[in-house]
């Protein structure tokens, strides 16, 4: 999964091979800065582009209902 989380690309799903991006590589005009993590939920891990003005603990929670909600 390469899927962002907050900023000017909640939810886009994003391919790069790097460990972080600006979203003006995306979207022109653009301004979020984003960071690869990984995240283990369950037993599994999942990696995410993370906005990375956000905390830990906010990322871990919105990446948790991200993946709860794939899986309803």
């Amino acid at each position: 999964m390469k899927v962002c989380i907050g900023g000017d690309l909640a939810g886009k799903i994003v391919d790069f091979d790097k460990q972080s991006f600006s979203a003006g590589e995306v979207i022109k005009g653009k301004r979020s800065e984003y960071c690869r993590r990984s995240f283990l939920v369950g037993r599994d891990v999942y990696f995410f582009w993370v906005l990375k003005d956000l905390k830990l603990w906010e990322a871990t929670d919105l990446v948790e209902k991200y993946v709860q909600e794939l899986k309803n």
